[in-house]
């Protein structure tokens, strides 16, 4: 129904927009809930799947939690990247915060947040960025924890494979993997 999905639309844009106010308390609970909403928006945005302009704003919110204290926050922000990255609407939003995911990558202590950034990478990875990533993934293997190690390596023969440019660049980053 045309109308139902305009009225929706236009919540789902209130809420991105009061996403940008001040937090109008201190308290922990008001932030909760009002993550809580925001996120369960993006969510919706991302499954409806057809408001560009929609989905590039849920993104540049989402990029705003990257470098925020608290690390649930960063978690979540990087898992629904993961879903916007697959959309043709979104993928390069998701690419403008490409510095931001490697850096979580090499600098957060969360284990589980930096599966997701292997995660987003792999899902964010075309022809124009694919030397970068595959790269910075064989750069953090050397000091990646075991738990992630095996997914990383199949993730960076993967991209390897899929975005070869030339054999000599596959051939060089199949054999740093072994």
């Amino acid at each position: 129904d045309p109308s139902n999905k305009a009225r929706l639309l236009e919540c789902l844009e209130g809420i991105l927009n009061k996403a940008q106010d001040a937090p109008k308390s201190k308290k922990v609970q008001h932030s909760n809930a009002k993550n809580a909403v925001l996120f369960e928006a993006i969510a919706l945005i991302i499954h409806m799947d057809s408001e560009p302009q929609l989905l590039v704003r849920a993104c540049n919110q989402l990029g705003t939690f990257l470098s925020h204290r608290e690390t649930n926050l960063r978690y979540l922000a990087l898992e629904s990247m993961c879903l916007l990255a697959t959309s043709e609407f979104s993928h390069d939003a998701v690419k403008k915060h490409q510095d931001t995911i490697i850096n979580s990558l090499k600098t957060e202590r969360d284990v589980s947040v930096r599966q997701r950034a292997v995660d987003l990478l792999y899902a964010m990875c075309d022809r124009s960025n694919a030397n970068q990533i595959v790269a910075e993934m064989l750069a953090y293997l050397e000091t990646a924890d075991y738990s992630i190690r095996e997914e990383m390596v199949l993730k960076v023969a993967i991209l390897a494979e899929k975005y070869a440019t030339d054999y000599t660049w596959y051939v060089d980053v199949i054999l740093k993997l072994i």
